[in-house]
């Protein structure tokens, strides 16, 4: 599987301010992303065809094994993580 656009949650605007690091926070208080990926973002924050990193697990499990990038200032960070989380849990994962 091949994913371009690692937005696949929201779990950076999940994550309580205190928690995020400092570049973070700067580039979660300049914009809400999630409003330009989705219309409509409160309705929609648990859609899996907006954000498919917040399938159930047994949905992870249906899919070919992935390999996941990220770097440390990526700002889909958490994204990777949580999704290379996801992608362990259902055996999918080929490389982190």
């Amino acid at each position: 599987m091949f994913l371009i656009g690692a937005i696949t949650s929201d779990i950076l605007l999940d994550t309580p301010l205190e928690d995020l690091k400092d570049w973070e926070k700067k580039f979660v208080t300049f914009i809400n992303i999630n409003d330009l990926l989705v219309d409509d973002y409160k309705n929609k924050k648990d859609d899996i065809n907006a954000f498919p990193g917040r399938m159930p697990v047994s949905e992870f499990k249906k899919l070919p094994p992935a390999i996941v990038c990220t770097s440390e200032f990526d700002t889909c960070n958490r994204d990777c993580f949580y999704l290379k989380s996801k992608l362990e849990e259902a055996g999918k994962l080929l490389d982190f």
